[in-house]
């Protein structure tokens, strides 16, 4: 039991080094494999310490991506939060990793990067994003259970 343990801590690290790999593959970030990791992993309980390892995960991914480590935390903190809530109001969880994926896709996409990069617009890319994404965290989920 220790060594699944000990493993599941790997996972997020090994997904960073994927994420890595595609972005300088893809030269864009059409692939989040770890934000997919954290939207599946955020709902369950007892997994406090995996959800802030992918979270440094990620914050590090953006410091590679943007030079800037807090960008990420910029519009993951507030989503988690308000998703976190909305689990404990609803108790209906077969949605919100997709609700959340693609709620965080958008946030960033839409709002964040155009206001603090002064990136233009792209609704296919993002569209596009938000379809791998989708179909990555449904798999996930699958795997999951």
């Amino acid at each position: 039991m220790r060594y699944k343990k000990a493993f599941s801590f790997l996972i997020p690290l090994l997904l960073f080094a994927i994420d890595i790999f595609l972005l300088g593959l893809f030269q864009k970030p059409i692939i989040s494999l770890l934000l997919c990791f954290y939207t599946t992993w955020l709902f369950r309980p007892g997994t406090r310490a995996l959800r802030i390892l992918a979270l440094c995960c990620l914050a590090a991914q953006s410091l590679i991506l943007y030079d800037s480590f807090s960008l990420v935390l910029l519009y993951l903190l507030p989503l988690t939060a308000l998703f976190l809530q909305a689990q404990k109001l609803l108790n209906n969880t077969f949605w919100l990793p997709y609700a959340f994926l693609a709620a965080s896709i958008v946030t960033a996409d839409f709002l964040v990067k155009p206001l603090m990069l002064q990136t233009s617009l792209n609704p296919l890319f993002t569209g596009a994003k938000l379809c791998v994404n989708l179909v990555i965290v449904l798999i996930l989920e699958k795997i999951k259970k």
